[in-house]
């Protein structure tokens, strides 16, 4: 009987574990990607491989129902900031927040758009200590969307 206890403690420890080693940065807003500074550049990006945690957004629910990729930003002093995605696939869509999509947040700004190209939010002024999600998303076909993104002054 000890032997089958610790077996099933072993095992049950061991998919906690397993769990907690492969949750990939940036699936959540318990676990976003840090921007730490502008300007920021991220090329090749994707949502494949992210979950689809968040089904509903200030911006336009429709263009978060793909996978989602959650970034963190919180900028040190009050700032102007333009968001930009390139060849970015058709249904991609780009949101702004004030909080995590379940937490009531507000809809600081978006793009969402049915064909390929080009996202952009200009000139947003992002507060001073005030922590941003910037979420990329999807029509719910296709799934999981490419693009570059760049974050600028």
């Amino acid at each position: 009987m000890g032997i089958n206890y610790i077996s099933l403690t072993c095992i049950i420890l061991g998919l906690f574990t397993f769990g907690s080693l492969n949750a990939q940065t940036g699936s959540t807003c318990a676990d976003p990607f840090e921007i730490q500074s502008i300007p920021f550049h991220q090329l090749n990006a994707s949502t494949e491989g992210f979950g689809d945690d968040y089904s509903t957004s200030p911006c336009d629910a429709n263009y978060i129902t793909g996978n989602d990729y959650v970034l963190a930003l919180t900028p040190a002093t009050s700032e102007y900031v333009t968001i930009r995605l390139e060849n970015a696939d058709a249904g991609t869509g780009l949101h702004l927040l004030d909080n995590c999509p379940d937490a009531n947040p507000t809809c600081v700004g978006a793009d969402n758009q049915s064909s390929a190209g080009v996202r952009e939010i200009v000139d947003v002024k992002l507060e001073a200590n005030t922590t941003y999600y910037i979420i990329v998303s999807s029509f719910a076909a296709p799934q999981s969307v490419d693009f570059d993104l760049h974050i600028l002054a």
